[in-house]
Order: C-alpha cells, then sequence, then structure tokens
C-alpha cells in the first residue's frame, strides 16, 4: 500500500502532463497505439479500433507496441506500418533499452492506450515516454478513477456499466468516440503469412475424412473450463455420428489434457502443436467445424470464416464472444458444467447437417 502511494507520488511529481479538454485532434499522420497489456489473440478485439483510425485518418502510419512476437504481422499492414514488442525481462539488458528509447522518441503526433478490461500502468508509462503530441488515455474504467491520469493530456471515462452487454470491440471505440472517430465494421481477419500455410497444409494432408473437427480444451480462466469427461464424449458422438477427423489444439507444451482425452477414447485424433497464430488460424480456416473454451484461441478462430462454437461459464458472452456469421456461443449459468453434452451435441448437428 504505502509502495503503491509512494509510486503514484513520485510519478505524479516528475511526469504530471496538464489536461487538455479540447476534443480536437487535428490530422495526425504518425500515431502510437500501445498494446502491450493485450495477448495475440485478444488483440484480434482491437481490429476495430485500429481500422477507425485508419478510416477517419488514411494518410496515417500506425506503429504499435504489442506484447509478444506472435502479434508482429497478425494484422494486415495497411492497419499496422510498424511493430515493436515489449518485453519487460530485456528491461535489464541494454541494447534492448536503446532500441526502446529509439522507438519511443520517434515523432508521433498522437499516442493511444486502448482500454478495455483492466489499466495497465506500464502502457501508461510507455505513452508517457513516447515523443508523442497528444496522449489519449482512460481517466477512469468501470466507475474506477484512474491514478494515474497525469501520464496523457486527453482524459477519457470509460463504463462498460453503461451497456453492459457491449461486445469489448465495440467498448473499446468509445476511447475514441469524443474525437469524432467511429466505425460499424466488427469484423476481423489474420493476415497468413506463405510459409503459414503451407505448414498449416502440411498437418491438414494427414487428414482423410470430409469433415474435419477442431476443439480447444485451454481457457483462460478455471470457470470457462468445460469439464474434459464431457469433451471425451462429445467426440465419441460426433465420430460414431459424422465419421470426421478431429484434431485438439493448445497453447501449452504440456498436453496432459490431451492425455486424459486419449485415455478416454479408443479412436484415434490427432494432437496439433501449432508453430505461430497464423499457422493455426490457417489450419481453423480450412476446418469443418471450431469448437473452444473462452481463451485466445477463441479469437483467433473467430477472425476466420469456419462455423464456431464457444463455450461460456462465467462471462459474459455478449461482450466477448466472436461476431459473425455461423459463430455460436452456449451459455446456461456461471457454472460452465451446467452445459451438457446434448446442447454442444445438438448445435454441432444444426451446424453440419446443412
Amino acid at each position: 500500500m504505502l509502495k503503491n502511494i509512494f509510486t503514484e507520488f513520485v510519478l505524479k511529481l516528475f511526469l504530471s502532463i496538464k489536461e487538455n479538454k479540447s476534443r480536437e485532434l487535428g490530422k495526425p499522420v504518425n500515431i502510437l497505439l500501445i498494446f502491450q497489456h493485450y495477448t495475440s489473440g485478444f488483440l484480434l478485439t482491437q481490429i476495430p479500433l485500429i481500422k477507425a483510425l485508419k478510416n477517419k485518418y488514411p494518410q496515417s502510419k500506425i506503429t504499435a507496441i504489442v506484447s509478444s512476437s506472435e502479434s508482429i504481422g497478425l494484422l494486415e499492414d495497411k492497419l499496422i506500418s510498424n511493430y515493436f514488442v515489449f518485453e519487460k525481462r530485456k528491461l535489464f539488458n541494454f541494447s534492448y533499452i536503446l532500441s526502446l528509447k529509439k522507438k519511443l522518441k520517434q515523432e508521433f503526433d498522437l499516442a493511444i492506450v486502448p482500454t478495455t478490461l483492466s489499466i495497465s500502468l506500464t502502457s501508461l508509462l510507455l505513452m508517457r515516454f513516447s515523443n508523442s503530441i497528444t496522449r489519449v488515455g482512460p481517466e477512469s474504467l468501470n466507475g474506477i478513477n484512474n491514478k494515474y491520469k497525469f501520464l496523457f493530456d486527453r482524459r477519457i471515462n470509460l463504463d462498460l456499466n453503461k451497456m453492459p452487454d457491449s461486445h469489448i470491440s465495440d467498448f473499446a471505440l468509445d476511447i475514441l468516440r469524443p474525437f469524432q472517430i467511429d466505425i460499424n465494421d466488427f469484423s476481423t481477419k489474420i493476415f497468413i503469412k506463405k510459409e503459414d500455410k503451407y505448414k498449416a497444409g502440411k498437418f491438414l494432408d494427414k487428414f482423410r475424412r470430409k469433415i474435419i473437427i477442431g476443439i480447444n480444451l485451454e481457457a483462460d480462466i478455471l470457470q470457462n473450463q468445460w469439464p474434459l469427461i464431457k469433451f471425451a464424449k462429445l467426440m465419441e458422438i460426433l465420430d460414431k455420428k459424422y465419421l470426421c477427423s478431429i484434431y485438439i489444439t493448445n497453447l501449452k507444451k504440456e498436453n496432459k489434457k490431451y492425455e486424459f482425452i486419449k485415455n478416454k477414447l479408443n479412436f484415434k485424433f490427432k494432437h496439433y502443436k501449432y508453430n505461430s497464430v497464423g499457422e493455426l488460424a490457417e489450419v481453423i480456416s480450412k476446418s469443418s467445424l471450431f469448437i473452444t473454451n473462452a481463451d485466445d484461441i477463441m479469437y483467433i478462430a473467430g477472425a476466420t470464416p469456419v462455423p464456431q462454437i464457444t463455450l461460456f461459464g462465467l462471462k459474459n458472452p455478449f461482450n466477448f464472444s466472436p461476431i459473425g456469421k455461423e459463430k455460436y456461443f452456449i451459455r446456461k449459468s456461471d457454472l460452465i458444467s451446467d452445459i451438457t453434452v446434448d446442447d454442444v451435441f445438438n448445435k454441432c448437428k444444426m451446424i453440419l447437417d446443412k
């Protein structure tokens, strides 16, 4: 507690910026977006925000600070001109510090920290240290005051509670709307490299059956983890009904969940360990159906045209479920285990019988 108070005091003493209540941004050419607090999958929910900026300022060049190398190239070049990967563990590396300083000291007309789920002090500090004429950030989030709002000059109140069923991509735009920047296109798409398509093709060539179903066992929080025994039962029914090829993928190297499923079933399916987000997106896009818990892979699948079923427990699916044609979700209560195998199979049947 005392440490936080001291940190706030020191930052306010040396880095405080006077608020500018103007809602005019001029015509910014060089724009900095700081996404270091977003995972690669969740970054896809910010595509409408990026498209809104490019629509308003078509000649602008956008630089994005992201959390991992997986995010580089995830978006089309026409949206993002330059990337920089921010890694806290490298802050003791002198050469990395120099490259970060060089990036932040470029001349920017506008810097923004998009904010949806939480306020990131690290992102706000990166914006403060950037060589930006104008800095935009959250004055408050969902009624909670941002005690570090003195780090930027254009301060916007963000409150999802005003429209609690708004999609997170829509809510993200609230930081731009006071400046008359908006868009109605909430579609997302992943830019897939040639090498990713090649690797995905090699994996898909292993399947001989017409119907290919992908399954993601991982979840962002425990409360969104559908029981593995139910996944196993669902796979058993799908295999018997449709004679399909099934693959399981996850973000982690460990395969305990895969082994659990494998020991429960007497038919073969594949464990897909992908090399990049683009490769994963390509494999999913060539599938007949993708079934997933709510997590990062949900957004990656959501950026493909494949029919998708997302299972929710604690989270509000109206906020987080992917938007688009044939994107479905199932939620019955805060307890994801309340979703039955029949609930999911009936939705699968509706899709596959087409």
